[in-house]
């Protein structure tokens, strides 16, 4: 654990001065209080020409991707933006280091080196004046010499006690919940595929583009004890705000209260992995929160992306919440010739009373096994039906008896039943009539309601079988959302008219929302992959093909065995036509092919097939 120095840092504007007051906790040193002039440029720099620097490099990325209404961009321009941005954070650096000069800043680093000994420094600083804690205070060379580490972090004023509750923890299954807000412009894909990636290690509730009262619903479900947010978010004034969608946003004010009760729950740590969404986080931490970690400016997709993705994967492994965060940090410095100044856009918020957090405060202690299998039809060994009559009817008779063993027991026929069906067979009306016994015996079970689904489906009963999946997919089950997308994909021909395909947006953000409950890694993985596939073949055929790219490349990055996202992608470039595109075209129908060889047999029956057969490119 690093040494902590508090910084307390006052400005005061009449006099061009600040007031610089360093303490370090347990340290025979008495606390450091000393004035130093400060040109008005250098809060200047950072409040305007800093802040135009990062905004010309934002719209340049977007204007190149061709999602900033329309405008025509290049390489060049990203260049030109990239390259301004670069001379921006050196003039930065080079002000801010001129400011260090100073000899009190001087007289403060010896201050500091003294009190620490020798050990690593943990930089808290607290001001009301937000410009001063945008300052790129990790180029405080003289705080990290001889190769000891310097973190930075920021503390708020005006905070309320941490609850005692939090602080003694609470065991809870439902531990995290994932917030997609406003995904406009954004790939908020690997954000949740970073999610999915700890597997069993956690439980996860995924929430895309929530209305406010949907959020506020959440928070009050469950004991959570992290909570993300990934899209759009900005600061007005003094408030931070983050964009739930295309239409509605919350502040801190809106939901202090229920942070303040996820608190006394035992909610930990929040990761706001979005623009400029520091002052969101000091709000929080004055509510109580311990800790937070957020964003000091804009953050294109791909830092935003790379940076929770390490910190997951190494908080998991058991270091401590610092440590993670620094470790994920400086993992971006490799990216600062893309975006400069990568590595010092995250940033950590504490409360001066939260204790240390590690892994082991996250996870639960006690982990369920997946009790059911779920499309592995392949390579089974079929059960014998008489054995399987015997046991329903002793089924029925136990569950007359012992009523409350009926979800379990519904459990494990429904996995009887889907084992006894040969890898290469159609099932029968007997199959239909066991999973119907797993309804009754626990009607709140997904997986016995999207079996006989596919079980009905695949006996031609189409119309019965979509209203089984529906009752799954009221279930929050992911893959019943993504079968209905496919089945209301097939079942209508006018994007203008046709009214079912009106549902499919709902049914993308609640296949993608319920994501997090799926108990086992491949299953969400499969799930997503199918999710962007239905969603870009429903852009695709709105001739949105932009769009329509963007998640079928998706739906390959989470399960590359995906031969119509192959197909999809080859008519999609087939369309626009140009010569890049025919060459892209030919390409994706070459993986098409690939993939479909050890498919073909298994798919036969699914509505989009006819569109990818060869013998109509």
């Amino acid at each position: 654990m690093p040494r902590e120095i508090e910084i307390r840092l006052d400005y005061y504007p009449e006099s061009q001065k600040v007031g610089l007051i360093i303490s370090i906790p347990e340290s025979k040193l008495i606390e450091f209080d000393e004035e130093i002039p400060v040109s008005s440029h250098l809060r200047a720099f950072v409040e305007k020409h800093w802040d135009q620097a990062y905004d010309d490099f934002d719209k340049s990325i977007s204007a190149w991707r061709g999602l900033s209404s329309g405008v025509a961009s290049s390489y060049s321009s990203i260049g030109a933006a990239t390259e301004k941005l670069s001379s921006s954070l050196q003039l930065l650096n080079r002000n801010f280091g001129n400011w260090l000069d100073h000899s009190v800043f001087r007289t403060a680093e010896h201050y500091i080196i003294e009190g620490c000994a020798g050990e690593d420094r943990l930089l808290w600083l607290r001001s009301k004046h937000q410009w001063l804690l945008r300052l790129p205070w990790y180029s405080w060379d003289g705080l990290a010499k001889n190769g000891k580490k310097l973190v930075v972090g920021i503390r708020p004023f005006n905070i309320a006690p941490i609850p005692s509750s939090s602080v003694q923890g609470t065991e809870s299954r439902s531990n995290l919940l994932s917030i997609l807000g406003n995904g406009n412009n954004l790939d908020l894909s690997q954000d949740t595929q970073s999610i999915c990636n700890l597997g069993e290690q956690i439980d996860a509730q995924i929430l895309c583009e929530p209305s406010k009262d949907e959020l506020c619903r959440s928070l009050r479900s469950k004991p959570w004890k992290v909570i993300t947010f990934s899209g759009h978010s900005e600061v007005e004034g003094d408030s931070g705000i983050l964009n739930l969608s295309g239409n509605e946003s919350i502040t801190t004010k809106d939901i202090a209260y229920l942070i303040e009760d996820s608190v006394k729950n035992g909610l930990k740590l929040i990761i706001l992995n979005s623009c400029k969404s520091y002052q969101f986080a000091q709000e929080c931490i004055q509510v109580g929160l311990p800790w937070a970690i957020a964003m000091r400016e804009k953050v294109p997709d791909l830092i935003a992306q790379e940076f929770i993705a390490v910190f997951f994967e190494k908080f998991s492994t058991g270091v401590s919440l610092i440590e993670a965060f620094d470790y994920s940090r400086q993992s971006l410095q490799h990216r600062e010739s893309e975006v400069p100044g990568a590595s010092s856009l995250p940033v950590l918020v504490a409360h001066p009373q939260s204790l240390q957090l590690s892994w082991s405060d996250i996870k639960p202690r006690v982990q369920e096994k997946n009790y059911i299998t779920f499309n592995t039809y392949s390579g089974r060994k079929p059960v014998k039906l008489k054995h399987l009559v015997v046991t329903v009817l002793s089924i029925f008779a136990i569950s007359l008896i012992s009523s409350p063993i009926g979800e379990k027991l519904s459990r494990w026929l429904n996995d009887m039943v889907m084992k006894s069906i040969p890898s290469e067979s159609t099932p029968s009306d007997f199959h239909v009539s066991l999973l119907r016994v797993a309804i009754i015996l626990d009607s709140d079970n997904p997986y016995a309601y999207y079996n006989l689904g596919w079980v009905l489906r695949e006996l031609g009963k189409f119309n019965e079988a979509k209203r089984t999946l529906r009752e799954s997919h009221e279930l929050g089950f992911s893959p019943a959302s993504s079968e209905l997308m496919r089945e209301l994909l097939y079942g209508g021909n006018d994007m203008n008219t046709h009214t079912p395909y009106r549902e499919i947006p709902y049914l993308f953000h609640q296949c993608m929302g319920n994501l997090g409950t799926l108990p086992a890694p491949s299953l969400r993985r499969g799930t997503a992959s199918s999710c962007h596939k239905n969603w870009g073949w429903y852009l695709f055929k709105n001739k949105d093909y932009e769009r329509a790219v963007e998640h079928l490349q998706s739906a390959i990055a989470w399960n590359k065995d995906t031969p119509m996202s192959y197909c999809l992608l080859a008519k999609i470039y087939e369309e626009r036509g140009d010569l890049r595109d025919k060459s892209d075209s030919q390409d994706y129908w070459s993986l098409f092919e690939q993939y479909r060889d050890s498919r073909e047999q298994s798919e036969i029956s699914f509505p989009e097939w006819n569109e990818c057969r060869t013998d109509q490119k």
